[in-house]
């Protein structure tokens, strides 16, 4: 407990100064087709998934700084493909907290529409513009699109229950992806 504890102490102290602009450790805003976009979003699930420890603890200054660095996130370019699942998640973890916009939750609904029509059947997802078949069907299609499901879709049931069905194939054929190891062949 007590690693833990200090683990979510120095995640804290690191997002408050990466997301201060007066600090030389600032991590920069948001940019057209910027890295930082994938890590904003990847940031706002683990905000999710354990507020208790990462969010909570925050003071009310320390969380308008870093939703004012979040929120670099939007209007941004984004590659077409898996990267807007993390315009999803910042948006929504925005509008969770109280920091939406007008245009938030009609973005979202886009994002999420535009990562559905990538769907081929099966569970399998073509990424967008890569036009690839290939690991990000697991590690961001299926991961992001449950994540979403499981903090954010008791907004959108029907959706949730559509990003849930398409997992089940997808599963049925992935684990032939591997060697009875576990190992990648």
């Amino acid at each position: 407990k007590a690693f833990r504890e200090k683990i979510a102490a120095w995640f804290r102290e690191g997002l408050v100064i990466g997301s201060n602009p007066k600090s030389k450790h600032y991590w920069g805003p948001d940019a057209n087709y910027h890295q930082h976009h994938v890590e904003i979003g990847l940031l706002t699930i683990a905000l999710q998934i354990a507020p208790d420890q990462l969010w909570h603890p925050l003071s009310k200054d320390e969380k308008d700084r870093v939703a004012r660095w979040l929120g670099t996130a939007r209007g941004n370019g984004i590659v077409n493909n898996n990267h807007y699942f993390m315009g999803v998640h910042i948006l929504e973890f925005l509008m969770q907290h109280g920091y939406s916009r007008p245009t938030d939750r009609p973005i979202v609904d886009e994002f999420l529409t535009r990562l559905e029509l990538m769907h081929r059947g099966g569970g399998w997802f073509e990424d967008g513009i890569n036009q690839a078949y290939d690991h990000y069907n697991a590690y961001a299609f299926h991961f992001y699109g449950l994540m979403w499901a499981r903090l954010y879709g008791k907004g959108n049931p029907e959706r949730a229950k559509r990003w849930r069905e398409w997992a089940r194939p997808f599963v049925q054929d992935y684990q032939h992806f591997f060697a009875a190891s576990g190992e990648h062949p």
